[in-house]
């Protein structure tokens, strides 16, 4: 899926993965290596069932090399009932050579449709995990992918993971981590919090929770702020952050992403991954904000991405997201791996600047690349600290949505027809054509009935909804509503599932006011849920096909009021 050659940038953990060996100490005979990992998988064929399936592992090759030289191959289970040998292709050094990206790939057909679990097992975790219980190189690592077939997906691909999960942190500072997923297929993405697990035996292929695991903020004394301590992600965009750790040591936590289409869960994909935490004066670097951007294809966009450091150190900033069409080894994919050319640039991106430092994202846009799912890139931050601290970084996320160009030169001329009066329109051909956006274009249009002096300068028909409500009782943004003024809207049928693709909601009717409630009238928890709103405009052509609007929203009750 991915290839990879030499790294040119030295992650976050490069210098101190040689600290840390003087630290562990462990011994070749004890030495263990793997330190995170996850599955992804590929259809590969439009006639039958068969995926390209790839265990991407990150190994500790400063304390466990010996174990990595020799971790040529592992047991895959696919969920049908079969093992494979799955072999080791590429093994890439990174961190200067203190860790390594493993890809190792296989190729697998099913035998029919179903829910299939794709599961592996490494022997063994890097000992002196805080928060796993003792001896934690005696567990083993288990990761695992769960992913629907059906017919009705033709190709489809899991989410991958752009950032490699190598960050460190500091004692008393919030750290957070993005994996920069990217889905290719423009499926949404999900995330939440999970426990990392292992097997019973060294080729297992049932994962368990890991007994006596401990949430990091078990190890914490208060957040970065001096309240609570917190261990979260952001269910949106996928930002993990420990608000803040209280020692340091190493810890272990895992994730899921979920991945949804048409409102129905397709597939689950877990990354466990390992960070250090460290106790040093270094202070984290940071990332101005970047607001949210809404594009007509074709537009170039230059963003520009600032950065300052509290230490007055050189700064390093990154850019990871399918935009690119760059892999976690910061080498080119195939071409079209991730999307269409043109592909993004950061100028004088992953190069040490002097702070404040600011580099400029650049994308020319194009028809080739519209989706109804917005582009997410993430931005991080690294700082260069003098010799032997480690490093630290920040992430921001930034939002693309592309959406095809308005007609050009729209004119009308007075007719005369059968049934009276008319309207004759006219417009220069659009740009977007079928061929270049992969998908039919459809134009709509829409008319005023009754007397109005309204001139129309943007897109008239208006249905715009938002992605977090707070239905706590508050009288403020206590129902899921329109954004603003919807605009000739007739019909509105609105459905909402919970994650696991179970209808919770149902209604039908020319406005749409959700109370956060159940068809049946109870109050749904706070989380993440999908909706599909099917739109009917009052438009000139009586027949003409609603609108449809598919995302997510996010219900907050416990503790939140929109003041």
């Amino acid at each position: 899926m991915q290839t990879s050659t030499s790294m040119r940038f030295v992650y976050s953990l490069g210098l101190w993965g040689l600290l840390l060996g003087a630290i562990l100490c462990p011994t070749v005979s004890e030495a263990t290596h793997v330190r995170a990992g996850e599955i992804t998988t590929k259809r590969i064929s439009q006639t039958s069932l068969t995926y390209l399936i790839t265990f991407t592992a990150y190994f500790d090759e400063a304390n466990g090399k010996p174990a990595s030289d020799v971790a040529d191959n592992y047991t895959i289970c696919f969920g049908d009932g079969s093992t494979s040998d799955i072999k080791r292709w590429q093994r890439q050094l990174i961190n200067g050579r203190t860790s390594s990206i493993d890809s190792y790939t296989i190729v697998h057909t099913y035998p029919g449709p179903g829910t299939y679990t794709i599961g592996i097992t490494v022997p063994l975790r890097n000992r002196n995990t805080n928060n796993l219980p003792a001896p934690s190189d005696a567990i083993r690592f288990f990761v695992s992918t769960t992913i629907l077939i059906n017919a009705a997906l033709l190709t489809n691909s899991t989410p991958v993971m752009l950032n490699p999960p190598l960050d460190s942190g500091r004692v008393g500072q919030k750290f957070c981590h993005n994996p920069a997923a990217f889905d290719a297929d423009g499926d949404s993405l999900a995330y939440r919090l999970s426990v990392p697990q292992t097997s019973l035996t060294d080729n297992g292929c049932t994962g368990r929770a890991i007994t006596g695991y401990q949430d990091p903020t078990r190890f914490s004394r208060l957040s970065e702020s001096g309240g609570p301590p917190t261990f979260s992600i952001n269910p949106i965009t996928g930002e993990l952050c420990w608000d803040a750790p209280g020692e340091a040591g190493q810890f272990n936590f895992a994730f899921i992403i979920e991945e949804w289409r048409n409102g129905v869960l397709i597939g689950e994909i877990t990354r466990d991954m390992q960070i250090f935490i460290i106790d040093s004066p270094n202070k984290r670097p940071l990332l101005a904000p970047i607001p949210d951007l809404c594009v007509e294809a074709g537009t170039l966009i230059q963003q520009p991405v600032t950065a300052t450091d509290p230490d007055g150190q050189k700064v390093v900033i990154s850019g990871f997201g399918g935009v690119f069409n760059i892999g976690p080894d910061r080498q080119p994919l195939s071409p079209g791996e991730l999307i269409q050319p043109q592909y993004a640039q950061l100028i004088n991106g992953d190069t040490p600047l002097t702070q404040p430092a600011t580099v400029n994202f650049r994308w020319q846009t194009n028809c080739n690349q519209l989706r109804e799912a917005p582009y997410d890139v993430t931005f991080k931050v690294t700082d260069v600290p003098p010799r032997g601290t480690p490093t630290l970084t920040s992430f921001q996320t930034f939002r693309i949505q592309l959406i095809g160009p308005a007609v050009k030169n729209l004119a009308t001329k007075a007719v005369t027809s059968t049934s009276g009066r008319a309207v004759q329109l006219s417009w220069d051909p659009y740009t977007c054509s079928p061929s270049q956006a992969g998908n039919p274009t459809k134009l709509a249009v829409y008319r005023i009935e009754g007397p109005s002096n309204k001139v129309c300068v943007d897109a008239c028909p208006s249905f715009l909804l938002p992605n977090v409500f707070t239905p706590n009782g508050d009288g403020k943004n206590d129902v899921f509503q329109p954004l603003k003024c919807p605009r000739f809207v007739e019909q509105v049928v609105f459905v909402v599932y919970n994650r696991w693709g179970a209808k919770v909601y149902e209604s039908v009717g020319s406005s749409l006011s959700w109370d956060g409630r159940s068809s049946d009238g109870a109050e749904l928890p706070t989380g993440l849920y999908y909706y599909q709103a099917t739109v009917r405009y009052g438009l000139l052509e009586k027949d003409a096909p609603p609108q449809v609007l598919k995302g997510w929203v996010q219900i907050l009750r416990e503790g939140v009021s929109m003041k």
